[in-house]
C-alpha cells in the first residue's frame, strides 16, 4: 500500500530517484497493459533516451521484482502477482544520499561539514545543495523544522521532530534488518512487555510494525535528552508511573538501563508514550471504572452495552467475553469516544489504527461468515457513542467496529469445545511482515490456532509435521514432508482466510 506518508517521504529523494520510483508506480498502475515509451516521456517530461536508461537501471537494481516485456516502442510490466510499490522503498531508504544523511543525523553524534563530506563522498557544494533541498522539503511538509550545520541537527519542536522521524522510518520499515544501532529489537520488545503490563490497551497495537519503531525513536530521543515538553498526557499517567516503578524488577529492565545508560523512570515513561497514547485517554481500566461509577447514566450505559453485546454474540454462536476482555474492550471504546481524532498530537497514534479501507474489508469478511452481525452491532456501538461523546462520527464508529472484531475470532462457538489447534508456521523473508501476518492470524482465529513465526530459512530444518500442520510462506520453494504448504502474497487475502477456516473445520471433524 502506498500511503500518504510514503508519498510525502518519497519527495525527499533526489529528482532521479523520484522519477525512477514514479516510473515503477506508473507501470504497476497500468495493470500489466502495454505503455508507450512516448507516453512515459510525456508524463515525466524527459527524453525517450532517459526513460530507456532508467528502465535499464531499474532492471539491474531489481532483477527479482521487475521483469518487462518490450515490443517496438511499447513496454509493460510482467509479474504474477504484480509487485507492491512499498516493496521498492527499502532500496531507496538504504541508498538515497538524502536518507543516509538524515539517518546519520539521527545517530546524534557530532558531525561537521568536513566529516560529512567524507562520509557521503560528496563535495561541499553538493552537500550544500542537498541541505538546501532537505530544507525546502521541510518548508513544504514540516514547516516548523529545519536542518542546520556545524554540528548537523534537525531543529524544531521536539514533538514535530519525532513525528518526522516516525514518518521517515515508516517509509523504510519493511527493511529486513532492525534500523537502530543504539537499542536492539529484543530490548524494545522487553520494554513493550513492561509497558503493556500496566497498560493493556497498548497491547492492541503492539503487533503493528510501527509500534517498536516509535518506541525505539522515543527511547533514543529521551536518552539524548531531547524531551517533549508539552502537556499532552494520558489522564491516569501518574498512577501508572507508580505501578510501573513497582514492577520494574519483574521485567528485568535494570539490564537495559545499564547497557543503554538510561533510567526508565517516570519521565521516561512519559517520553516513551509520545505518539503511542493520546492525551485524552485512560491507560488503565481502574481509573476509567472510577469515573464511570461516578455517573449513574454512564454506569447504566455500560451495563446496557454489554447486555446487548452478549445477546448479539450469543445469537451468533460466538463465545462470550470474560471480564478481563470486557474491561479492555470498555477501555478501548471509551477512549475512542474521547479521542479528538483531528488533533495534531494524535497523528502518530493513528498510524497504528486500521485505515477506513482496512476496516471496510474487515467488515466484508465478517459479513461473509456471520451475515447480519454488522447491521445489529452498529446501533449498539452508536448508542454507546452517544453517551460518551458529543456526537456520532462515522469514523469513530468504524474504529469501534474494529475493536469489537479484535476480541472475536471469525469462528463459531462449537469449535471451542473439544478441538485440536491448527499449528501454523509463517515465513515471509521480512521479520516485520511475518509478525504482522502472525498478529492477523491471532485476530481472526484466536485460540483455534498456534502460530510459529519463522525468522530465517535456517529454522526450516527444525519444522516437523508432528508440531506444524501448515506453512504459510511467500516463497513456495520448500519441500517439507508431511507439512501442507500454502503460498500467500504480502498480506492475507479473503481466500487465504477462507482456506485456513476450512483447514480448521477439517481438523475438528476429521
Amino acid at each position: 500500500m502506498d500511503t500518504s506518508t510514503d508519498q510525502t517521504m518519497a519527495k525527499l529523494l533526489s529528482k532521479l530517484d523520484q522519477r525512477r520510483l514514479n516510473i515503477i508506480k506508473y507501470l504497476i498502475s497500468s495493470d500489466q497493459e502495454m505503455v508507450a515509451i512516448k507516453e512515459l516521456k510525456t508524463h515525466f517530461n524527459c527524453s525517450s533516451q532517459t526513460i530507456i536508461s532508467d528502465l535499464k537501471q531499474l532492471i539491474l537494481i531489481f532483477p527479482d521484482k521487475l521483469q518487462f516485456e518490450m515490443k517496438y516502442k511499447y513496454i509493460k510490466l510482467v509479474a504474477s502477482p504484480p509487485p507492491q510499490v512499498n516493496a521498492f522503498y527499502p532500496y531507496f531508504f538504504n541508498n538515497s544520499i538524502y536518507f543516509i544523511l538524515i539517518r546519520t543525523i539521527f545517530s546524534q553524534k557530532i558531525y561537521y561539514i568536513s566529516y560529512m563530506c567524507e562520509k557521503l563522498f560528496v563535495s561541499r557544494s553538493t552537500l550544500y545543495r542537498i541541505i538546501d533541498s532537505i530544507n525546502q522539503f521541510f518548508n513544504s511538509y514540516y514547516p516548523s523544522l529545519s536542518l542546520t550545520m556545524n554540528p548537523f541537527t534537525i531543529e524544531g519542536p521536539e514533538r514535530e521532530v519525532r513525528k518526522f522521524y516516525y514518518d521517515f522510518f515508516e517509509f523504510g520499515y519493511q527493511l529486513t534488518q532492525w534500523p537502530f544501532n543504539e537499542v536492539s529489537h529484543q530490548d524494545i520488545n522487553k520494554i513493550s512487555l513492561y509497558l503493556r503490563h500496566s497498560m493493556p490497551s497498548l497491547g492492541l497495537y503492539s503487533s503493528h510494525p510501527m509500534f517498536p519503531i516509535i518506541l525505539a525513536i522515543n527511547l533514543i530521543r529521551y536518552k539524548h535528552n531531547d524531551l517533549v515538553q508539552d502537556s499532552y498526557l494520558p489522564r491516569d499517567l501518574s498512577s501508572l508511573q507508580e505501578s510501573l516503578t513497582a514492577t520494574k524488577a519483574q521485567f528485568t529492565i535494570f539490564d537495559i538501563e545499564y547497557r543503554l545508560k538510561v533510567s526508565i523512570n517516570s519521565e521516561a515513561v512519559r517520553q516513551l508514550l509520545v505518539g503511542l497514547a493520546p492525551h485524552t485517554t485512560y491507560l488503565s481500566i481502574q481509573a476509567l471504572q472510577e469515573e464511570i461509577r461516578s455517573s449513574n447514566d454512564h454506569s447504566q450505559a455500560v451495563a446496557n452495552f454489554f447486555e446487548e453485546l452478549d445477546q448479539l454474540t450469543t445469537s451468533q454462536q460466538l463465545s462470550p467475553l470474560d471480564q478481563d476482555k470486557k474491561d479492555l474492550l470498555l477501555l478501548l471504546l471509551y477512549n475512542c469516544c474521547q479521542d479528538k481524532l483531528d488533533l495534531k498530537e494524535n497523528e502518530n497514534y493513528s498510524k497504528m489504527q486500521l485505515t477506513a479501507l482496512e476496516i471496510s474489508n474487515l467488515k466484508e469478511k465478517w459479513e461473509l461468515i456471520l451475515p447480519g452481525f454488522n447491521a445489529r452491532l452498529q446501533p449498539i456501538l452508536e448508542s454507546f457513542q452517544s453517551y460518551f461523546s458529543k456526537g456520532l462520527m462515522a469514523e469513530r464508529t468504524a474504529i469501534m467496529f474494529s475493536y469489537v472484531y479484535s476480541f472475536y475470532p471469525l469462528t463459531i462457538n462449537h469449535f471451542y469445545k473439544d478441538y485440536k489447534r491448527l499449528n501454523i508456521a509463517v515465513y515471509t523473508g521480512r521479520s516485520y511482515s511475518t509478525e504482522e501476518i502472525c498478529g492477523k492470524l491471532h485476530l481472526f482465529f484466536g485460540s483455534l490456532i498456534e502460530v510459529t513465526p519463522i525468522t530465517d530459512t535456517y529454522f526450516m530444518e527444525d519444522l516437523d509435521h508432528s508440531s506444524i500442520d501448515i506453512l504459510l510462506t511467500t516463497y513456495p520453494l520448500f519441500n517439507l514432508k508431511g507439512i501442507t504448504i500454502h503460498t500467500i502474497k504480502d498480506d492475507l487475502t479473503t481466500e487465504d482466510l477462507g482456506w485456513i477456516y476450512q483447514m480448521i473445520n477439517q481438523l475438528k471433524f476429521s
